[in-house]
């Protein structure tokens, strides 16, 4: 008896570890929680992550935050090992240029490109389409309504019937009906809904392989 018992309180807590808990209070750390959700059901369906816009984030700000030093040891190298006659200022004024352009740069991939975008993927595997997805999330202050945006990502080919048919498509719920009043999120609810509202978006998006 002991045993049993002992297993069926390990079963309780590996349970109770296994359930993500969060402040129902903080809005930012429920759409954080949901958006990993939404990540794993979409990439679990068969489309590759696409870490391109990711990337290019990544350059450019590499590429403001280097102007930084640069600007500081940059005149004197030049000074020293090349024949370039450019003076401190000019070079200074130049990584300033550099610094200024790459962050509207940044600011407008941002703002026009990833916007509310949490995930790019690339096309499906097993589909005609050439086309991947770009998923979006959004979430009002003072609304508990968790709103989930699906659109076709479409790169430019010749065989435009392989692209997407259909416009974005929108679903929205609110976030009572998947988080309980201790802060625990049902998964397998949450997670049911999203792949129902993804199969959705497939049905009329997709040519199937016969």
């Amino acid at each position: 008896m002991t045993s049993g018992s002992g297993e069926k309180q390990e079963t309780v807590e590996e349970n109770q570890k296994e359930l993500r808990k969060i402040n129902k209070g903080d809005l930012a750390a429920v759409k954080h929680a949901l958006d990993e959700i939404l990540v794993d059901v979409v990439t679990d369906a068969d489309y590759p992550e696409d870490f391109t816009a990711s990337n290019v984030r990544i350059l450019l700000s590499l590429v403001v935050c280097l102007m930084a030093p640069a600007s500081h040891f940059l005149p004197a190298y030049v000074e020293e090992h090349t024949s370039f006659d450019l003076s401190k200022k000019a070079i200074i004024l130049l990584c300033l240029a550099v610094y200024a352009v790459g962050s509207i740069i940044l600011t407008a991939f941002a703002y026009m490109y990833e916007k509310d975008a949490i995930l790019f993927t690339k096309q499906k595997k097993g589909t005609f389409s050439s086309s991947g997805l770009r998923v979006s999330t959004n979430m009002e202050r003072y609304d508990d309504t968790y709103q989930i945006t699906i659109a076709p990502l479409t790169k430019s080919g010749k065989n435009k019937e392989q692209q997407f048919e259909r416009a974005p498509m929108e679903f929205g719920k609110s976030v009572t009906k998947w988080i309980d009043v201790n802060g625990v999120i049902a998964e397998d609810i949450v997670k049911k809904d999203m792949n129902k509202f993804l199969k959705s978006f497939e049905k009329s998006a997709y040519k199937k392989k016969s």
